[in-house]
C-alpha cells in the first residue's frame, strides 16, 4: 500500500496519493497548486494513476482536478450537486481573472463522472463507498475504503476515509469565509 497526502494551496487543503495495491492509484482533492507535487509523487513511486476523487467542489479541493485527470487521461469524480463549482467558484466577487492570479483556472475535466451518494466505485484494485454528507457543501462526500487484510493486519487499520471538509478544524462559515476573502485581493 503507498499512501501520502500534502497540504497544498493558500488553504493548505489536504491532497493524497492513494495506492492501495502500491501501484494502481487515484488522487484525492488536488487543489490549488496540488498538480505539481501529484505529477512528482506519481512518477519518483512508479504508480499509475486511475482516477481523481474530489470531496467536494471548493477550489481548494479542485483547482487542479481537470489538470490532474486530463493529463493521464483518466475519470474525475464529483457530488452532482457541486458540479458547478468545477467551472465557476461560486463565490461572489471573484472573476476568473482574479482565479488566473493564483494560477487557478477552473474546468472540467475531459471525463468528468457524478455520484449522488450511496455507489461503490471499484477502482484502483480498491472499492470505496460513497457517502454523501452534505453541510459544509451540498456535494460533501465522505470517501470509505475497507483495507485488505495486508494492509490492515500489517498496521493495525482497517479503514481509510477520506473526508475533505467534512470533518473540518474551525467551522464551515469560517472556512468559506477565507475562500471569499479572495475577492478581497
Amino acid at each position: 500500500m503507498f499512501l501520502t497526502s500534502f497540504p497544498a494551496g493558500p488553504w493548505q487543503a489536504n491532497c493524497y496519493v492513494f495506492a492501495p495495491d502500491g501501484t494502481r492509484t487515484v488522487v484525492v482533492d488536488p487543489g490549488v497548486g496540488a498538480a505539481e507535487a501529484v505529477f512528482r509523487i506519481v512518477e519518483e513511486n512508479g504508480l499509475t494513476v486511475e482516477g481523481v476523487l474530489l470531496s467536494h467542489g471548493h477550489i481548494d479541493h479542485v483547482a487542479t482536478a481537470a489538470e490532474v485527470a486530463d493529463r493521464y487521461g483518466v475519470p474525475a469524480w464529483i457530488h452532482e450537486a457541486d458540479r458547478e463549482l468545477l467551472t465557476d467558484s461560486g463565490l461572489p466577487g471573484v472573476s476568473a481573472d482574479l482565479l488566473a492570479g493564483l494560477g487557478v483556472v477552473l474546468r472540467e475535466p475531459a471525463d468528468l463522472r457524478v455520484w449522488s451518494g450511496g455507489e461503490r466505485l471499484a477502482i484502483a484494485a480498491t472499492t470505496f463507498e460513497v457517502v454523501h454528507a452534505p453541510g459544509h457543501r451540498p456535494g460533501c462526500v465522505i470517501l470509505r475504503n475497507a483495507l485488505g487484510a495486508a494492509p490492515g493486519e500489517a498496521h493495525g487499520v482497517r479503514e481509510l476515509v477520506f473526508s475533505g471538509d467534512v470533518v473540518f478544524a474551525g467551522r464551515s462559515e469560517e472556512h468559506t469565509s477565507e475562500l471569499q476573502s479572495l475577492s478581497s485581493i
